[in-house]
């Protein structure tokens, strides 16, 4: 038999065909089927998450300062869990640093309204003093403009006939001199004086003579000197302080009005300062007293809050918190909610008024029939929202905070057409299914109104009947 053996592994080694000794027969294995028919039936499709059970009713307590930026720490609160009345105190912050601020506020609102009183009392001096000035001004600036009337109309006038007269009275002088001269030469001739007489009174005359006509050349040198220089810069003198007058005149009068505007102004800044000190002022008096805060209600104390996720902080004294934010709140006691995260997927599978059973972890013998609160609003930053379900109890032992689960039932009917959640394609907005035809190559596209599911298999309300088998992967393009 080894024998044997070793001439068959000798044929094979040479490479010589033969016909093998063994058939070896493949065992048959179950064909997966690609397609299923719809079938009509029982369903029931359920949501099932974890929960925590909050308040139906509550209030929470935070401290929204006006004015006050200051730290906020703890002086003292009431005991997570604590029973209080409404009106006691539930949380009282440190209010040092809160005194010591309308203590400065209260120094800045009298200097602004020291400000604000100067600023009032300049306004109206300087109504005062610059309606003097406008009059000086204008005063100056009238006399200014009768001074070169004055000169125009009198002066000049009176200069020219000033000058006609004695250029007049130059001219007579020397005809006159120049006459009595002509006289005495004739007196001479006739020898009426001795000659010594003749020879003074003759120098003397002529050298009058000369003199006179020499203070005519220089008057009228200096009437055309004055004609040509003199007067008219000192008529341009007196234009130019008309000018000057009325220049002043008329930047008083602007500057005036700037300065009466940017008085107002001044003023104005001043009462805002003044208003905006007080108003900071009684903002930080009531932040002040709003540093002790009060129960709005009977209830019992939760720190934290719990109406968008359930952040319980224990809050000890010199525990530092956050304006605006939620501090504590004030359970009230009696209805309660179950809470749960709804994700994105399962966010439009769930319906308001959907039964809900709530089986809260602490009583694991109890369950308790509940509805579904609407769904609304955007997500939150985690991508998901918060449930709420409305149940009724009376069981003294459930307590908010405790841990529950819940079981939402999404569709639970004795008689729905269902199809395997794979033979469900979508093509955008439109769930559709490939239906085969009768003929063997046939496959339909058709559209379909798809329901709930299980995981495992989906309700079609519509676009099926029962009976049509469906694809369960998509046909070859």
């Amino acid at each position: 038999m080894m024998d044997s053996r070793a001439w068959l592994l000798g044929l094979f080694t040479l490479g010589w065909s033969a016909t093998p000794l063994v058939t070896v027969t493949a065992q048959p294995t179950e064909a997966k089927s690609d397609s299923v028919k719809a079938k009509r039936g029982p369903f029931r499709a359920v949501h099932e998450a974890d929960a925590v059970l909050v308040p139906a009713q509550s209030t929470e307590i935070s401290f929204s300062p006006k004015a006050y930026q200051g730290e906020l720490r703890v002086a003292e609160v009431a005991a997570h869990g604590s029973l209080v009345r409404q009106g006691d105190v539930v949380l009282r912050i440190e209010d040092e640093a809160a005194r010591d601020l309308v203590r400065a506020a209260e120094w800045a609102a009298r200097t602004a309204e020291r400000g604000l009183a100067d600023a009032r009392a300049r306004q109206k001096e300087f109504d005062g003093d610059t309606e003097r000035d406008l009059a000086r001004a204008e005063q100056e600036l009238a006399f200014a403009e009768k001074t070169l009337k004055g000169y125009r109309e009198v002066e000049r006038p009176l200069e020219k006939e000033e000058h006609e007269q004695r250029e007049r009275s130059y001219k007579h002088s020397i005809a006159d001199q120049e006459d009595e001269i002509a006289q005495l030469g004739k007196m001479y001739k006739e020898d009426q004086l001795t000659e010594e007489t003749e020879e003074i009174v003759l120098k003397r005359s002529k050298r009058n003579l000369e003199e006179m006509k020499k203070r005519l050349e220089l008057f009228l040198k200096r009437h055309v000197f004055r004609e040509e220089y003199s007067e008219s810069q000192q008529r341009e003198a007196l234009e130019n302080a008309v000018k000057d007058k009325r220049k002043v005149v008329r930047d008083l009068r602007r500057g005036r009005e700037t300065a009466k505007v940017l008085s107002g102004i001044d003023v104005e800044k001043a009462e805002h300062e003044a208003a905006a000190a007080l108003r900071r002022l009684e903002r930080l008096k009531d932040d002040l007293d709003r540093l002790t805060l009060r129960a709005p209600h009977d209830g019992i104390v939760l720190h934290g809050t719990v109406e968008e996720r359930v952040a319980v902080t224990l809050l000890k004294r010199h525990a530092v918190v956050m304006p605006h934010a939620a501090i504590l709140t004030i359970a009230r006691p009696g209805p309660l909610k179950a809470r749960f995260s709804l994700k994105e997927k399962d966010r439009f599978r769930i319906e308001a008024g959907m039964a809900v059973t709530v089986l809260p972890e602490a009583l694991a013998d109890r369950r308790f029939a509940g509805s579904l609160e609407p769904v609304s609003g955007f997500p939150l930053p985690d991508n998901t929202w918060n449930a709420h379900v409305n149940f009724g109890h009376a069981d003294e032992r459930l307590q908010p905070l405790l841990k529950a689960k819940v079981i939402v039932t999404l569709v639970d009917t004795m008689d729905a057409l269902t199809v395997p959640v794979g033979a469900v394609f979508r093509r955008g907005e439109r769930a559709i299914c490939y239906v085969k035809g009768k003929s063997p190559f046939g496959i339909i596209t058709r559209s379909v109104t798809a329901g709930p599911d299980d995981g495992k298999h989906i309700v079609i309300r519509e676009g099926l009947a029962e009976g049509d088998e469906v694809l369960l992967q998509e046909p070859p393009q």
